[in-house]
Parts: structure tokens; sequence; C-alpha cells
């Protein structure tokens, strides 16, 4: 049996290379930059769905509870969902990033757990406010993708939503790597 993150990688990855070729094709300054920032989002979703996928089975081998269903479920609609606009996108950009900025808003509003297999297996509860940032952030890249759409300062709203994905990027994966290597780095001195 093909393991999730194959099974995730060949549904994904055909998506962000379509997008990223449409980056390279398209003529359209504001459409380059939504297609860029949507092949960033593509790959970080897939990393995501095979995550939060491999700790709800993970979880659920070990600990029987039904809020894991739920969530599986959710998890599983949203990847479809996403996979739904990723593809689109590479026909209708503007449509695509809707369905897929939709797919966040969706996943974000109803998954009320938070699942953890560090150190111990956790299921916390997440509340809508604790999410709410997440929340506002999703509903503004939306607002931006329909002014988009609507051809309203359009170079302005494409380059909005690429710096917002790329700070999301940026924070997500660079700046942990950043702390990390601090930290080595004071070992070292601290060591010597």
């Amino acid at each position: 049996m093909l393991s999730i993150n194959i099974i995730i990688f060949l549904l994904f990855f055909p998506a962000s290379f379509g997008l990223l070729w449409q980056a390279i094709n398209i003529h359209n300054l504001s459409a380059q930059l939504i297609a860029i920032g949507f092949v960033l989002l593509c790959i970080d979703h897939a990393k995501m769905a095979a995550i939060d996928l491999q700790k709800a089975l993970l979880i659920k081998k070990k600990r029987q509870d039904d809020r894991l269903d739920t969530f599986y479920q959710i998890t599983i609609i949203t990847i479809i969902m996403e996979l739904f606009g990723f593809y689109i996108a590479y026909f209708r950009l503007g449509w695509g990033a809707i369905f897929v900025l939709l797919s966040q808003v969706y996943f974000n509003s109803f998954v009320n757990i938070n699942l953890s297999t560090k150190e111990e297996i956790k299921i916390e509860n997440k509340s809508i406010q604790e999410k709410y940032l997440i929340l506002c952030t999703d509903t503004l890249a939306l607002i931006l993708v329909i002014l988009w759409l609507l051809n309203i300062h359009s170079l302005w709203m494409g380059s909005m939503l690429f710096s917002m994905i790329v700070i999301y990027v940026f924070f997500k994966y660079v700046i942990p790597k950043i702390k990390v290597y601090l930290k080595s780095v004071k070992l070292i001195i601290n060591n010597n």
C-alpha cells in the first residue's frame, strides 16, 4: 500500500507544476505573482495534508476519540477542495484561488482540535477565538482575490496577496530554522 506522503505528493505535484508552468507563461505580472504564491501554498498544503492525516491515523490507532473521526473527515474534505482549487487555478487562476482559500476558511472554521504527537499524544480543544487571526487572514486573502478578479487595482491586489503568502511561508519555515541555528550557535559559543 502506498504511504500517505506518496499519495499526497502524487495528488498535489501536478497541480503545483501546472501553476508553475502558468506563472512562467502568463504575460501579466499580477497573475504571475498570484500563480507563484499559489505554487508555494500548494507545496505547503500538500505537506500539511500529509502531516494532518498521519497524525490523525497515528493517534486513532492508540486512542478512541470521536473528535478524531470529525477531524479526519474535515481534513479529507479540505484536501478535496484544495485540489479542486489548485487544478482549477491552472485554467482560471482567480476562481481556483477562491476555492483554495475557501477550503482554508472551511478547515479553520470547523476543526476544533489540535493534534500533537511530539512528546506525548495529545488532543487539545481549540476555540474559534484562538483561530480568529487565521480566519481574518484567510478572509483578507479571499477579498484580495475577489478584487483581483474584478480587476480593481489588479497589480496591487496580486502584489499584496503574493506578499501575504511569502510572509506566511517565511514565518512558518524560515524563522524556525533561524531559531534552531541560533540555538546551536549559542551552544557552541557556550561550550567554548
